[in-house]
């Protein structure tokens, strides 16, 4: 069922953008077999986190990029990125002070640039390690934690505790418990988890996460309630343990400085 906020925001476009969104989003849900540009166009359709004027704006974009693009997901992703942390601030009574974040160590390995050829394996046998040596300190000090948008999760009702408390440290569940993606067939990459301060000067600003943070990213889930503070992973199926989603909100891109040592590399 189309969410109220899409379906005012619809309303809102003229007749000529409103034919070019509602017909790719039509496109996709009917793909077969069902693709993940059919969850975007549901993820679209459900979406409460964006304001009238901004979701309106989005769609508007999103319509005139399709008249750009032959690839109506590189359309997508280009309007996506012009409409960064729309969604509501979190307040600072409800700010968690630990978030953590988790992603595929060559994925992080990408956005790394550093003269020591070493890094990857330095990282690696310093992981768990509560004093790493001043250089890799260094290192991780001016290096970015992850992509222009960041997705971190916290410790609900404790905002010191451990991001990643209750969770199995393998690479399965963390992938699981975080949306983070259906597993790999070839070679398995494992998951970095870092924890770092929100709230160090200057305080980090803490967004609940909307379609636009999300762009081409099928995995992600609009929370259904317009009101919530922050969102909620999806966990990928089948989920045979039965993992719970973890609460999550989205932030800019930031460097290592805020990082809280140990980190962890996931085991197999």
């Amino acid at each position: 069922m189309p969410s109220k906020a899409y379906q005012s925001a619809l309303k809102k476009l003229d007749l000529k953008r409103w034919e070019a969104v509602y017909r790719q989003l039509d496109a996709w849900r009917k793909e077969v077999p069902p693709s993940p540009s059919g969850q975007i166009a549901e993820n679209i359709a459900s979406e409460t986190a964006l304001t009238l004027g901004a979701f309106t704006q989005l769609l508007s974009d999103f319509a005139d990029a399709l008249t750009k693009h032959s690839d109506p997901l590189i359309a997508w992703d280009k309007a996506c990125g012009s409409h960064l942390f729309n969604g509501k601030a979190l307040g600072q009574i409800d700010r968690p002070s630990k978030l953590g974040r988790a992603s595929k160590f060559d994925k992080f390995l990408q956005y790394v640039k550093t003269t020591d050829a070493n890094f990857k394996t330095t990282l690696t046998k310093y992981a768990g390690v509560d004093k790493p040596p001043r250089f890799l300190k260094n290192i991780l000090n001016v290096q970015p934690l992850g992509g222009p948008v960041i997705f971190a999760t916290f410790k609900e009702a404790d905002s010191t505790g451990d991001p990643f408390d209750g969770l199995p440290w393998d690479r399965d569940a963390i992938r699981t418990a975080l949306g983070l993606g259906q597993p790999e067939h070839n070679t398995p990459d494992p998951y970095r988890l870092f924890r770092y301060h929100s709230t160090e000067p200057p305080a980090l600003p803490l967004h609940r996460p909307t379609i636009a943070e999300a762009g081409t990213f099928s995995h992600f889930r609009p929370v259904e309630s317009a009101t919530a503070k922050w969102g909620s992973t999806h966990p990928i199926p089948p989920n045979s343990r039965k993992l719970s989603g973890k609460p999550e909100l989205a932030h800019k891109q930031i460097t290592g400085i805020r990082v809280a040592f140990p980190y962890a590399i996931t085991a197999s």
